[in-house]
């Protein structure tokens, strides 16, 4: 199990020398915001609202260290649960459960909220390491 240590999240805006599209002779730079997640000895690109960019480098020391933002300061079996249906249904359908479908596999609504206070798909979905769901706000 991981301590709970500072996270820390970093900005940055990409500069010219750092864009890879070129459009006619010129070099293309989209300005993004990225952020950088620490925990630890973990570092991960995220979103501006901390939802992993690249769902292929996680790790359950990842998820554990994500879930500390959501105010879980420990994933218990129950989180697990929730975690893995979550990853995979999207392993397989390419896309997070229904909220319907997550509570008929692993719990009702109100268990789910216990575990991840800021809801299925913002605290569950971020924990599990996919990008932010859709109509999720």
């Amino acid at each position: 199990m991981l301590r709970s240590l500072p996270v820390r999240l970093y900005r940055d805006v990409l500069t010219e020398s750092q864009c890879t599209r070129i459009i006619g002779s010129q070099p293309h730079c989209e300005e993004r915001e990225m952020a950088l997640f620490e925990h630890g000895d973990i570092s991960i690109e995220v979103d501006e609202d901390g939802f992993m960019q690249e769902p292929d480098l996680w790790t359950e020391e990842v998820g554990a260290a994500l879930a500390t933002t959501e105010g879980v300061e420990e994933m218990t079996d129950d989180h697990w649960k929730v975690v893995n249906y979550i990853r995979d249904y999207f392993a397989e359908f390419g896309t997070a459960p229904m909220i319907r479908k997550l509570c008929k596999g692993t719990f009702p609504l109100k268990k789910i909220y216990e575990l991840f206070p800021s809801g299925p798909a913002k605290g569950a979905c971020k924990v599990a390491g996919l990008a932010k769901p859709t109509g999720c706000v």
